[in-house]
């Protein structure tokens, strides 16, 4: 009996000593991930890029390095465009808030200056595969330059000549996706405003699908001169007729960059007389997409809107989104030879 106890009490003081243990080395990991914050640097409060304000509207080119990738953001005239995607525009949000992110960052702490521990602020050079952003602002014979990066929700930098890390008060876009920079709010379709869709394949079949005036429902069915089919898949049919409520590209290109022939056509048609047709082509990259809007009547301005913004452009979409605007109508509906026709 009293041997037992003893062989308890030796168990607990095994754990509390293993536990103690533990306690020093994540006291010594943190120590070694963070030099103590020096509040008194001269730096401290001061802007990182004191420059900037009378630069910024200079500047005519960002390039963004990453250890994967580099990417650019060149002003034309008074927009932003994006070079690697054809000049496709930028997203005016987007560089507004790089802009007043540039113009008031902050010295906040001085962090490490080794250069061994700088992955783990996020701020490791590209040029060597580490994990840092380095960024390069150039225009009007002006070039500044800086790495920054990211732990948790906290953002440091590192000038390219200088050793030492800073940590930093304020915000910057993310940089990681080049794609999220690009402007795709192209049209807004509410899944409830679709009346109907004319869809033809790449097997040559063309069907046409509607649901009634005035009716809402999740039910489309097909409409003349093919009303005799028979709808075999409700869901699939429901989807791909609501396919352009969904529209989310991936990517953008110019459209005389494509080296195919479209495969299927895809033409939504909304309650109030709005139509987007949408050409889909098969790539070696994947699927891309061609839109146009095709309005009548003072209404016409959405199209117009639309036209403006897509025309002479094509779009990547997700393998599952281009399914839905690609279907083989045979999966969707069943017909008797009287019903099947060519586009």
């Amino acid at each position: 009996m009293i041997a037992g106890k003893d062989r308890q009490r030796l168990r607990r003081v095994q754990i509390l000593a293993a536990v103690a243990v533990l306690v020093w080395g994540l006291i010594l990991v943190e120590q070694w991930w963070h030099e103590p914050p020096d509040d008194q640097h001269p730096l401290m409060g001061q802007p990182v890029l004191p420059e900037f304000s009378q630069i910024n509207s200079m500047i005519d080119q960002i390039q963004i390095k990453l250890a994967d990738k580099t990417y650019n953001l060149k002003r034309v005239e008074s927009d932003w465009v994006m070079p690697e995607a054809g000049n496709y525009p930028v997203r005016e949000d987007r560089m507004r808030e790089l802009a007043t992110g540039l113009e008031t960052l902050s010295y906040a702490e001085r962090r490490t200056s080794n250069p061994e521990k700088y992955g783990l602020l996020g701020l490791e050079s590209p040029q060597t595969g580490g994990n840092g952003v380095q960024l390069t602002l150039s225009g009007g014979g002006e070039t500044l330059q800086f790495l920054t990066g990211r732990r948790d929700d906290r953002l440091y930098i590192r000038q390219l000549d200088q050793a030492q890390t800073y940590r930093v008060m304020g915000t910057l876009p993310p940089f990681y996706s080049e794609h999220a920079w690009l402007d795709f709010d192209i049209l807004n379709l509410e899944s409830a405003a679709i009346h109907a869709v004319r869809l033809s394949d790449q097997t040559g079949l063309a069907l046409y699908m509607n649901r009634p005036n005035g009716e809402r429902g999740q039910r489309f069915t097909p409409a003349p001169p093919y009303q005799n089919a028979r709808v075999i898949s409700r869901m699939g049919a429901l989807s791909t007729a609501l396919a352009i409520s969904r529209f989310a590209p991936l990517d953008a290109k110019p459209a005389d960059a494509l080296t195919t022939d479209p495969i299927a056509v895809h033409i939504s048609e909304t309650f109030d007389g709005l139509e987007i047709e949408i050409r889909a082509y098969q790539e070696g990259d994947g699927g891309w997409v061609t839109l146009t809007a095709i309005e009548a009547g003072e209404g016409a301005r959405r199209a117009i809107a639309i036209n403006q913004k897509a025309h002479g452009w094509a779009y990547r979409l997700s393998a599952y989104d281009f399914d839905d605007f690609t279907p083989e109508l045979s999966s969707l509906v069943s017909w008797s030879d009287q019903d099947i026709s060519e586009p």
